[in-house]
Parts: structure tokens; sequence; C-alpha cells
């Protein structure tokens, strides 16, 4: 895999947070940001291009519809809630049977991942979530701070 797993959903996440939701604002809004946001995020370097290469859209959409939802929200409410539990597993090789999922426009990992984003909002006391974005789309390093990765 070119692209680790975390680092998609990560990207995914900043992407939420900046007001992208679906799967094509989410491909343009890691193909926008700058190189300093996306060697932050770990994306790998090209040498032939000399840059940092986020994932195609075609790889976000894979992987978020081939994530297993359930499992994602498992683990993510476990680690915001500081506990240790974590799924047995979150498949994206399908190497592990995978559920159908009745809505493959809008995965259930997308739809967590954006209330996750959501719910960050609100923290810093947000209280409109339809204006919130906004600064984050402006400076592509602020969904960066929002989950404390220092941009």
């Amino acid at each position: 895999m070119r692209h680790p797993l975390a680092l998609v959903l990560v990207l995914v996440l900043a992407a939420a947070a900046a007001g992208a939701q679906s799967f094509t604002a989410i491909g343009e809004w890691a193909a926008d940001a700058p190189q300093r946001v996306l060697a932050r995020l770990g994306t790998r370097f090209d040498p032939h291009r000399n840059r940092h290469v986020p994932p195609e859209e075609t790889t976000i959409r894979r992987v978020l519809c081939d994530i297993d939802g359930d499992n994602l929200n498992v683990a993510i409410i476990g680690w915001n809630n500081g506990t240790t539990h974590t799924p047995a597993a979150i498949a994206v090789d399908g190497s592990l049977p995978r559920r159908r999922i009745p809505h493959p426009h809008r995965p259930r990992a997308m739809a967590t991942l954006r209330n996750l984003a959501i719910s960050a909002l609100r923290d810093t006391g947000h209280s409109s979530i339809a204006a919130a974005p906004r600064p984050m789309a402006r400076d592509t390093t602020r969904p960066l701070t929002l989950f404390g990765i220092p941009a």
C-alpha cells in the first residue's frame, strides 16, 4: 500500500474539518494542500517530482468504502474516551470478509470521521457548524492544529 491507512484517515478528518463533504471535495483538499501540510501528515515523497504526493480521490474512496465503519467507530470512541480497547481488525486489504455497504456513496467510515471533525469543532467553541469550517478551508494548517498535529 502506497499510503498508510492512518494517513488516509487523518487526511479525511482534516478535510472534513475544512468543510469537505464528498470524496471529490476531500481529494481536492488533499491536492490543494501545501507541501508543508502534506509533509506533516506523512504523505510519501516522490523524488522524481520533488514533492510530497497525497492519495488520489480514488484511493480515498476505495479505503473508505472498504473499511468496516463499525470497527472504525469503536476504535475512535475508544481513542476519544482514552480507553485501550480497539477492534480486532480494521481490514482494508480484502483478507477479511466485508459486509456490503447499503449506501456506497456515503460509507459509514466517512460519516464517522465527519462526526469526529464536527465534535472537535464544537469542542473548540464553534456554535455554528456551517460557519466553522470556513476559516479551516482558508488556512490548511488549521485542521491539523485542531487535532493536535503541529503544523
